[in-house]
């Protein structure tokens, strides 16, 4: 089975005006979930971090975040990413869904994820 990848319109991509309903409080890290998974190959609705968080506070976030990862065990290698998932992955009852951070490591594939919401199916 091949998905077709449309060329012509990015993945899901963060604007200023949505940055609320993705981190609604002012402590956005506190209760997030942190998951390791082998292997994420498919990549092409990630998009990077840095440029998709145009929230003032967003290399601190990412700092957090990367701190986590490396508790995990995260090398530090490869760049922090992130996508959007439907709300209905977590049960919840909006049509905003939410972002997950990603960073896979590059010496074994290894993918660090960072959730806002319990990803079904993962354990942390």
């Amino acid at each position: 089975m091949t998905h077709a990848v449309r060329e012509d319109r990015p993945a899901y991509r963060l604007e200023q005006d949505d940055w609320p309903q993705f981190w609604p409080d002012q402590s956005p890290l506190s209760g997030w979930h942190y998951y390791t998974f082998e292997h994420i190959d498919r990549f092409e609705f990630m998009r990077p971090a840095r440029p998709e968080l145009p929230h003032e506070g967003a290399e601190g976030i990412l700092q957090q975040i990367a701190e986590k990862f490396r508790a995990q065990g995260w090398e530090g290698d490869g760049d922090i990413e992130v996508f959007w998932m439907p709300p209905f992955i977590a049960s919840r009852n909006d049509t905003a869904g939410f972002i997950v951070f990603h960073v896979r490591q590059q010496n074994n594939g290894v993918s660090f994820l960072a959730s806002p919401y319990p990803l079904p199916g993962l354990k942390e």
